[in-house]
């Protein structure tokens, strides 16, 4: 399934920021408590929804979070809401209706996956309540994370100009410009990547899974 995708390490989402994981001893310790948690998580599976503007950081923190949990032996897979559009969602454009079906069969696949026991990560913008709100409700173990950016922030880290295209008027329906973004109601975390780093929100991101 090409579209189930653990980014490498080293390598960083083009427009987005990026932090080189640490590798300090002080690190061990909430490494080793996510261990016992993830030793259960892996025979229940979870979904945890990264939704926010494009460039916030989604995609940069799902592999951060995959990355240390597939370094501790356990199973993590990321749903990169790009590769979706490259390929199952192909057919589909940018319209409210059209997210939504998009939203559906990201929702199909997080579930076949958790059901497989699998901690799956979900970076897409998501802008639409009623989309998460399906997410939500079709998952039975489900996080939602507001990757919260300022627009000016992201606009900055947009190195292929997609904002700036959006601006003129040469993109339509770009979330964030010509298109809106409803920021979730009662998400269950808010991280802000334009105040912290990268490894930062990840460690939260964490603390917040072994708190469930």
């Amino acid at each position: 399934m090409g579209i189930v995708y653990v980014r490498p390490r080293g390598e960083a989402r083009a427009g987005c920021c990026s932090e080189s994981l640490p590798q300090k001893a002080a690190d061990a310790q909430l490494f080793a408590e996510a261990i016992s948690f993830f030793m259960v998580l892996e025979l229940n599976g979870y979904a945890v929804l990264l939704t926010g503007l494009p460039c916030s950081g989604k995609t940069t923190i799902a592999g951060t979070v995959g990355e240390l949990l597939i370094r501790q032996g356990f199973q993590a897979q990321i749903i990169d809401g790009d590769l979706v559009r490259q390929s199952v969602s192909k057919d589909l454009g940018f319209s409210k209706q059209d997210r939504h079906r998009n939203m559906e069969r990201i929702a199909e696949m997080a579930e076949l996956l958790t059901c497989d026991g699998k901690v799956v990560l979900i970076a897409v913008c998501a802008p639409y309540e009623i989309s998460r709100s399906h997410l939500r409700e079709r998952i039975q173990k489900y996080i939602e994370v507001h990757v919260d950016c300022s627009l000016e922030v992201c606009i900055q880290r947009d190195v292929k100009g997609l904002y700036a295209k959006a601006i003129r008027g040469e993109i339509r329906n770009f979330t964030g410009v010509n298109d809106p973004y409803e920021s979730p109601l009662c998400p269950d975390l808010v991280l802000h990547t334009d105040q912290d780093d990268i490894f930062t929100c990840a460690d939260i991101l964490l603390k917040l899974l072994l708190k469930r």
